[in-house]
């Protein structure tokens, strides 16, 4: 197996320049030069060395034909019969600049950090399976139906739990702090969070955020971290206007995974199940732009109050283009709105990100 060091070097010199396309050839020797330094002082066999820049030269052959490279992890949750998995996709490229005609404050998208975020929506039967895991949800069964359409008509609070459970279930620490937890009385699903401590807050391209725990493993994605996921193009360095590949505006599907399609009107009668919600974006998303709107973590103004409207985005299955531009016009400009989190939306869904730390997750 890679060193888990080297690995990271490689992330950390290659995809935080690089992006999803590699093809400079200085930056390539460059690495290569680095990467055969870091392997001569490792404390391992001769094999292991060789091994190890065997497959980075595989690697630099692959780059040089022209290949794309898109890491991904899938993780795999609860308990059987009711396993289900997530695969996330890295979204590199640290220290982009933000987009300056994105709302919110017309400064939008920056990230210093590498982290990672679903491929796909969560849908209907990976929450039911949640709940038969254990996750308690004041919602009844016959709420929420039994198919791979994205889960919708759940507030931020109830998906907040979710992701907790995505937490806890593989021992990891809370995402958010609530009053009562299951078991506790007076527990609740839709209550309103707690704001973490200024020691214990994750730091994020804005600063302390308070909604989130430091340590968690898994959380809703920022309205930066969304917003670069869905318009950001790495080979570029540029905000694109929709979140597929061609950055162009995507064709109407009721369904399919073509490149340059997307589920919105008028052929979006229904939400598409997560896996067939149109082509992918820059970095691989599906569903970014149409097939349900996506709870996001920020508060309307970054205002860390329990309470306060959190942003949404994307559109949905019903939603006209327009909806899924980056920079629309007017009242649809930049596919967002905000919701206060003890209310569902009726077509608003969800997908979730992670600081998923490579090869080291405790399988699954």
């Amino acid at each position: 197996m890679l060193n888990s060091r080297l690995r990271e070097l490689y992330y950390d010199i290659v995809l935080s320049r690089a992006g999803r396309f590699a093809y400079s050839f200085p930056l390539v020797l460059e690495s290569y030069l680095q990467m055969s330094a870091m392997v001569e002082n490792m404390q391992v066999g001769s094999k292991t060395k060789l091994l190890n820049l065997v497959w980075f030269l595989s690697f630099l052959v692959s780059i040089g034909s022209g290949s794309r490279i898109s890491w991904s992890q899938t993780v795999t949750f609860g308990t059987n019969p009711n396993r289900f998995s997530i695969q996330f996709l890295q979204i590199a490229n640290r220290n982009n600049a933000s987009d300056a005609s994105g709302l919110p404050d017309n400064l939008v998208g920056a990230i210093p950090y590498t982290y990672w975020i679903a491929t796909n929506e969560i849908s209907n039967r990976m929450v039911l399976s949640a709940i038969s895991s254990g996750l308690q949800l004041d919602v009844g069964f016959a709420t929420i139906p039994s198919n791979d359409q994205p889960v919708t008509a759940l507030s931020w609070n109830q998906i907040a739990r979710f992701v907790n459970w995505l937490n806890t279930s593989r021992g990891f620490q809370s995402a958010y702090r609530f009053p009562n937890q299951q078991g506790e009385p007076g527990y609740n699903s839709n209550a309103n969070i707690q704001l973490w401590s200024a020691a214990d807050a994750f730091v994020d391209s804005r600063g302390q955020n308070l909604f989130r725990h430091r340590s968690a493993r898994y959380f809703l994605p920022t309205i930066d971290e969304w917003y670069k996921a869905a318009y950001y193009n790495s080979e570029s360095s540029a905000y694109v206007d929709f979140p597929v590949d061609s950055g162009g505006a995507p064709t109407s599907v009721a369904s399919g995974t073509e490149p340059g399609t997307a589920v919105f009107e008028p052929a979006g009668v229904n939400p598409a199940a997560i896996t067939q919600s149109g082509g992918e974006s820059h970095y691989g998303t599906r569903g970014q732009g149409g097939n349900a709107w996506e709870w996001q973590e920020s508060p309307e103004d970054f205002d860390f109050t329990p309470n306060r409207p959190r942003w949404y985005r994307g559109g949905d299955w019903q939603s006209p283009l327009a909806r899924l531009q980056r920079n629309g016009t007017g009242t649809l400009r930049t596919s967002s709105a905000t919701l206060i989190p003890s209310n569902p939306g009726f077509s608003i869904g969800f997908r979730v990100a992670s600081s998923l730390v490579t090869g080291n997750d405790g399988g699954g």
